[in-house]
């Protein structure tokens, strides 16, 4: 008899949660989004009290004046550009090593997440309270859960969507953005694509006219964040081409706008001298492209095996 009271309460609250669950699968399933979301940031909370890394401190040098060579506030990813002057300053100033490549450039167009580095020292005093800092990050990083968690019920059943938002949530490569600020603009910029993303499904399935127009503009705002973006367009063309009606024609024809986006940013990218060179470690696959197809055969496999099986990728280059 104490064995069958003490089922009856758990069998009880079992059937109020699958009945909860069977009249609001909605509200469920974004409950279970929040929780891992919070589950998320508390894993990466102690990345809250870390200080600058790497290029964090290059930035800082370059809103406080103390870099070899003079940056805007929209020019913060542009460590060297291709200059012979710019490069004699880095090396005198010891910026760079004596061994550094003589043709080395890198620059990338960044003005979005740029702007943002600007406020992180001016408006936030990251120099004096980086946590500020890493708590800018982990901002974007909730709008880049918050917008995978969106679009997924889109494509997937709530409860396969769900265990999805959960596993990315609690992917550890998260963390490294959050810790290191310099690479926000990975998470601007895959957040923002992810909303487009969503505004143009829901517009095609859900009936939301705004995302025709609105899905274009973010997409414009992820190019402005950095390269990162153009990865997450193949989604976007992905679903058209596959789920669109018509001919092939008409199919592709939404994809105007952002193929010009992707355009605009590539050539204006050539147009103002961004670009990487003289790295072995970053390879342009517009200015290089067979070598970046080289680097893809070797690299690619090690992501892989990364992705599959836990095993670091970085070995390679440690």
């Amino acid at each position: 008899m104490q064995q069958e009271g003490t089922k009856g309460p758990t069998i009880t609250l079992l059937r109020k949660i699958y009945s909860l669950a069977g009249r609001r699968p909605r509200t469920i399933y974004w409950l279970l989004v929040v929780i891992a979301m919070v589950s998320g940031v508390a894993l990466r909370s102690p990345a809250l009290d870390g200080t600058l890394l790497g290029d964090d401190w290059d930035h800082y040098a370059m809103v406080t004046g103390l870099y070899p060579v003079h940056r805007g506030p929209l020019d913060l990813y542009n460590f060297v550009a291709d200059d012979a002057a710019e490069r004699r300053a880095l090396l005198r100033s010891g910026r760079f090593p004596w061994w550094t490549s003589p043709n080395v450039h890198l620059a990338v167009l960044r003005p979005l997440a740029s702007a943002l580095v600007e406020l992180d020292f001016t408006l936030l005093d990251g120099q004096h309270h980086p946590n500020r800092i890493h708590w800018h990050s982990m901002l974007w990083w909730l709008l880049l859960v918050g917008g995978v968690a969106a679009t997924l019920p889109m494509a997937l059943s709530r409860p396969v969507a769900a265990l999805a938002v959960w596993l990315y949530a609690l992917d550890d490569a998260h963390t490294l953005p959050v810790t290191w600020s310099a690479n926000r603009s990975e998470l601007i910029a895959v957040a923002l694509m992810t909303w487009a993303l969503w505004a143009r499904l829901a517009a095609r399935t859900r009936g939301f006219g705004a995302g025709r127009w609105l899905s274009p503009a973010l997409a414009g705002l992820a190019l402005l964040s950095g390269e990162h973006a153009l990865g997450p367009l193949a989604y976007i063309a992905l679903f058209e081409l596959l789920e669109g009606e018509g001919s092939p024609r008409q199919r592709a024809a939404p994809l105007a706008p952002f193929a010009l986006l992707a355009l605009a940013y590539v050539l204006v990218r050539s147009h103002l001298g961004y670009g990487v060179a003289g790295s072995s470690f970053y390879v342009d696959p517009i200015a290089e492209p067979l070598r970046y197809l080289e680097a893809c055969a070797e690299r690619l496999p090690l992501l892989l095996g990364d992705l599959t099986f836990g095993y670091a990728a970085e070995w390679k280059y440690s």
